[in-house]
């Protein structure tokens, strides 16, 4: 998958992240991170792929809880199916 398609940024918790919107509907990518028990390599990979290699980066800013990396995903779902209605 290209680097950058579809770079999107969405506000969460008062921050301002960027994702890419193409990357986040992908069939691949999105079985990837509900495989996350059977493959949790798969699932970080897929996160640094919509995150534009920034999930480090992104979790230290939410305060290093993967909790909360899962939680800005959901709102770039979100913000990515709402933008496109």
């Amino acid at each position: 998958m290209p680097e950058k398609r579809n770079i999107k940024t969405a506000e969460f918790e008062g921050i301002e992240f960027e994702y890419d919107a193409d990357a986040i509907v992908s069939y691949k990518l999105t079985k990837a991170i509900t495989n996350v028990e059977k493959d949790p390599v798969g699932y970080f990979d897929a996160m640094s792929i919509i995150f534009c290699g920034k999930d480090d980066e992104y979790a230290e800013k939410l305060g290093g809880s993967a909790a909360k990396l899962v939680q800005l995903y959901e709102a770039c779902v979100r913000d990515s199916t709402t933008a496109k209605n």
